[in-house]
């Protein structure tokens, strides 16, 4: 699973966080509620590694494997402005957020 495919599908879905487990599919917080993306699969655990490497980095992974939880959010902007321009804007001031 490519994380920035899923970002964007969470941003033009108007998600403001992305919820990953291993055996489920990914979860989008949409308007304060939890909504399954039907349309994907179920994550794998070497999928959620994977997703983990590329989004934190050295000093976060070792608090992470130290203390075994981590808040962090992930900053991602990728998409042009147009018609997704307001989500964009909004998604680049709050950050996209990731629980793995």
């Amino acid at each position: 699973m490519d994380i920035n495919k899923l970002i964007t599908m969470a941003i033009e879905k108007g998600a403001s966080g992305i919820h990953l487990n291993v055996g489920i599919k990914p979860i989008f917080r949409v308007d304060g509620k939890l909504k399954k993306v039907e349309e994907l699969t179920s994550i794998t655990a070497k999928e959620i590694s994977n997703i983990f490497q590329q989004i934190v980095d050295l000093k976060q992974r070792d608090r992470f494997f130290s203390e075994r939880e981590l808040d962090f959010s992930h900053y991602f902007v990728s998409m042009p402005y147009g018609r997704n321009g307001k989500c964009c804007r909004q998604a680049e001031r709050q950050s996209t957020s990731g629980n793995v």
